[in-house]
């Protein structure tokens, strides 16, 4: 049983029942997930022992659940040996196809989790710029690249003003947002008006639209949120296609056996359970 503030309950239980979900997604805990650092000396035998958990693999290379919730005071996480990464952060990042020798632009990049898995998918060779308005998070995130060994542009600015002389081949545009997917998370969750969702979403607009901007033709924009309802997601992509008729929705193929989830028109939302939930879509800029 869900228990919280009865109003903000309320709240949340009308925007999920627009979507087809309702306040059961809160009752379960969803397993951890772990992402071996292919630069440390770490096997899977090691990490398990490490962890006194075993470890199953997933669709995912280099990605496994961990039964264990108490992982993070593990030393070898601390030292930069493992990830910790819900696999509804890495679906969208996979889905940006990356290549060597990418131009890669993170306009939201802090903590740091969809990036350094971007780098880690091309061994490195990516050039990758990381956009964090926030000090103390910006901060966080530049000692989250030294432990992770992530080399990397960064920038202390406000994504929707960031400028740039290159044009990317690929951006990632994970925004700030109600956070209704980080179901462990339920007193934020609950903290979040009507106001505040419909304020963020036009953060979030602009947000994509300066991703896009920054975007090369032909190339590929996905834009991810960790919150669950229409107004951050279909809503946020309906009018940001409707100012860009150029942008045409791509949404990727998924098979994936550890994730439940399911597609509207433009947005892929990922069911909580599994893993947390989230929601996104891929854009590709076209000629006409």
């Amino acid at each position: 049983m869900v228990n919280g503030d009865w109003s903000g309950l309320q709240r949340l239980g009308e925007r999920l029942s627009e979507v087809g979900l309702n306040l059961s997604i809160y009752e379960r805990k969803p397993p951890k997930y772990v992402r071996i650092n292919p630069r440390k000396p770490l096997n899977k035998n090691q990490l398990e022992t490490s962890l006194r958990s075993s470890l199953y693999e997933t669709s995912v290379p280099n990605v496994f659940r961990c039964n264990n919730h108490h992982i993070g005071s593990n030393d070898y996480f601390h030292r930069g040996l493992f990830y910790i990464s819900d696999l509804s952060s890495l679906i969208p990042v996979m889905s940006l196809g990356l290549k060597e020798s990418d131009y890669m632009l993170d306009l939201c990049a802090a903590p740091g989790v969809k990036s350094s898995f971007a780098y880690d998918l091309v061994n490195g060779d990516l050039r990758l710029f990381c956009i964090e308005k926030d000090l103390t998070r910006f901060r966080r995130m530049l000692g989250y690249f030294h432990t992770y060994g992530i080399r990397t542009y960064t920038y202390n600015q406000d994504g929707t003003e960031f400028q740039s002389k290159v044009l990317f081949d690929k951006v990632i545009v994970d925004v700030p947002c109600s956070e209704e997917g980080n179901i462990t998370k339920l007193d934020n969750i609950l903290s979040k008006s009507q106001w505040y969702i419909e304020n963020i979403s036009q953060i979030q607009l602009k947000l994509i639209q300066r991703g896009y901007d920054l975007l090369k033709t032909n190339g590929t924009l996905v834009y991810s949120t960790c919150a669950l309802n229409k107004h951050e997601n279909e809503g946020v992509v309906s009018e940001f296609l409707e100012r860009n008729p150029n942008a045409k929705v791509d949404l990727p193929s998924i098979s994936n056996p550890d994730i439940t989830f399911v597609k509207s028109e433009n947005i892929i939302r990922i069911i909580p359970g599994k893993t947390k939930g989230a929601c996104f879509t891929r854009i590709i800029k076209s000629t006409v």
